[in-house]
């Protein structure tokens, strides 16, 4: 995990640290990947540092949720609950690598459930201008784009309203890390000229958010939002734009 040389190829993890090893290896390999991505512990090497590796143990551990959900699910049940004592930003990471994962959620309690609501209310960082580049941190985005999921959005109501609180560009920042249905709604308000605001800008919004989110529009929600797109003279003389409002359209 701390190679520079590591590629993170599926096959190769799955085959390597867990079809081809004893039960007993395979459980403490489950859970070493479980405690590094959910804690990031002291010791960790740098580089690549706690973070990146962490990240790579994350995508271990998805692997492995894979192959065999009740292994995986047993050892987070263990692990999940002391991360109510690890410090704000560690919290913040282990919520964006590990928030899509419902055996995360499983084994977080109601009270590390409510420490996550108030510091994705009280954490993220917001522009104080609508059309100003995104304020959010990588990490913000990523755990805010979990309001993109049913379940998430459900157990955790404060992704939603502190999603709703950002302004255009932030949003667009979001939705670049898990594009899907939920987001299709916003689509049209981001071509707005408060958000679409240039040339650049309305490049930047169709390719960062529109496009990816469009297969998941309804024909209401298309119409919405092509004509805000004619509506934009930013998007009128910019020249990729008329080809870009083709591929919304597009099943």
């Amino acid at each position: 995990m701390a190679d520079n040389s590591f590629t993170g190829n599926q096959e190769y993890l799955t085959h390597s640290f867990f079809d081809q090893v004893k039960p007993a290896a395979r459980r403490q390999i489950v859970d070493v990947a479980a405690k590094v991505a959910c804690l990031e512990p002291d010791g960790l090497p740098d580089p690549p540092g706690a973070q990146q590796i962490a990240d790579r143990m994350a995508d271990c551990l998805r692997l492995f949720a894979g192959r065999n959900r009740e292994l995986v699910a047993t050892r987070m049940d263990l692990i999940v609950p002391r991360l109510a004592e690890r410090p704000f930003d560690v919290q913040l990471r282990a919520l964006g690598r590990l928030g899509d994962l419902d055996v995360f959620w499983n084994a977080a309690s109601t009270p590390l459930r409510g420490q996550i609501s108030d510091i994705i209310l009280t954490g993220i960082v917001q522009t104080d201008v609508p059309s100003r580049p995104s304020g959010l941190t990588p990490t913000q985005a990523q755990v805010l784009s979990l309001v993109g999921i049913d379940e998430v959005r459900n157990t955790v109501p404060a992704l939603e309203t502190v999603f709703r609180r950002l302004y255009g560009l932030e949003q667009v920042e979001v939705i670049s890390w898990r594009p899907g249905p939920y987001f299709a709604q916003f689509l049209a308000s981001l071509m707005t000229e408060e958000v679409a605001h240039s040339v650049l800008a309305a490049q930047y919004v169709t390719r960062t958010a529109v496009l990816p989110c469009a297969p998941h529009l309804t024909e209401q929600q298309l119409n919405e939002l092509l004509t805000t797109w004619t509506e934009n003279e930013q998007c009128l003389f910019s020249a990729p734009m008329p080809q870009l409002a083709v591929e919304c359209r597009r099943p």
